[in-house]
């Protein structure tokens, strides 16, 4: 199998896994891939012609551990890890995190890497020969859900933060709220962002757009019938500034619509084209070409309201218009706000997925219940796992200082 050759040649010469393989036309993820390795040592060890389905969305494994390995695996072995290791990816849908193998830990990494190399001939090699220590280069993981999860974070506690406790809970992501800026400076938040980087932990600047301060301002402006241009600079300057900053990984909306109550956007529809819907959408889209001309790397997102059915009437944010503009969709799947459950999480969050494009969708999840009392671990997992469960490519905690810090990895 020529593709499981160049992936084995691909390890040893860098020492790790490759983010995607690329084969008969797809690219297919490492866990994606690996299946197709553990059906292939099955099918040709059978004698079996049958072509093989590809299984996508097989997810990584969440916590790899393993042992030492030095030692030959002879076919008998490796087919029978294939055949285990396949079952269990057919029930849990995500590799293990390692197999076993007469009492030893094989790790994620170094299974991959076994099978590559019974596939690397033309007919099944006769046994695969594994040098690999524990703690070896290839076997160092940093899980890729990390990348999607995050927080949003109030000015007043950015100087709270435990980077390593972050990071170890799962989190790849902090929102911080725009006053930061003023109330500590411009250097100390950008030396904030370095710092976080060194646990690979992204900030964005989070700042509210047409509620300010308990205020909404209309994003049309109702005299001239026309959007309201005057205001969308103000706040544009500022995703111009902050946008030219390398430290900052992104920037994210916050009430980027209408308030639903005391302004709905479908009050706001006129025949010249203007409505309250498109001003929101020209908005976002205005934004996020001055901040890809200054940063193409810019990671733009924006909270939602996690009602589909109501989205585009009252708050004028139209899912799959702003999804052409933004590189995540964080709707606030807030289950005890709404008087919710679990199954409303999973299926508001598979809705989202179904309809954001290629944004990514991070779903946002509250810490806290109607008390406004911390949320317990096991509770905060099980709205997690409900949000994973519809599709979700990343958790979003609200908010920081009532989190009952809890490893959010154990949700995928």
């Amino acid at each position: 199998m020529f593709t499981a050759k160049k992936l084995n040649t691909y390890i040893k010469k860098n020492n790790k896994l490759p983010k995607t393989v690329a084969c008969d036309g797809y690219k297919l993820t490492i866990p994606e891939f690996t299946y197709l390795l553990m059906k292939t040592i099955q099918y040709k060890n059978n004698n079996n012609l049958s072509p093989i389905v590809l299984k996508s969305g097989v997810k990584y494994p969440n916590f790899p551990t393993g042992d030492s390995v030095n030692k030959r695996i002879y076919l008998k072995d490796y087919y029978q890890h294939a055949l285990r290791t396949s079952k269990y990816v057919d029930k849990h849908n995500k590799l293990p995190n390692y197999l076993k193998d007469n009492g030893k830990k094989i790790q994620f990494q170094t299974y991959v890497f076994k099978f590559s190399q019974a596939l690397s001939v033309e007919k099944l090699a006769p046994y695969v020969y594994l040098n690999v220590k524990k703690n070896s280069k290839l076997n160092k993981y940093s899980n890729p859900y990390i990348k999607g999860n995050g927080l949003w974070l109030w000015s007043q506690y950015m100087n709270s933060v435990n980077f390593k406790k972050l990071k170890n809970a799962g989190i790849g992501n902090i929102f911080l709220l725009e006053k930061a800026i003023y109330d500590f400076g411009m250097n100390k938040v950008i030396n904030f962002a370095k710092t976080a980087r060194k646990y690979n932990i992204k900030v964005h600047i989070w700042f509210c757009t047409f509620k300010v301060n308990g205020k909404w301002t209309n994003p049309i402006n109702t005299k001239t019938k026309s959007y309201n241009h005057a205001y969308f600079n103000k706040i544009l300057k500022r995703v111009d500034r902050y946008s030219k900053i390398k430290a900052f990984a992104g920037i994210h909306f916050d009430y980027v619509r209408y308030s639903g109550v005391s302004l709905k956007a479908y009050k706001y529809n006129y025949k010249n084209g203007v409505s309250g819907e498109k001003a929101i959408s020209n908005f976002v889209e205005m934004a996020s070409k001055i901040a890809r001309k200054n940063n193409k790397d810019i990671i733009l997102s924006a909270a939602l309201m996690p009602e589909p059915k109501r989205s585009v009437r009252l708050y004028g944010q139209n899912t799959t218009e702003l999804a052409k503009h933004l590189d995540v969709l964080i709707p606030m799947v807030y289950k005890y706000a709404f008087g919710k459950d679990n199954k409303w999480i999973t299926k508001t969050t598979r809705w989202y997925i179904n309809n954001s494009g290629n944004a990514k969708v991070w779903v946002g999840l509250e810490v806290y219940d109607k008390r406004i009392k911390p949320l317990p671990p096991r509770e905060m997992i099980s709205s997690s796992k409900a949000a994973v469960k519809g599709g979700a490519d990343g958790l979003v905690l609200f908010r920081f200082r009532l989190w009952r810090v809890t490893n959010l990895l154990k949700a995928y």
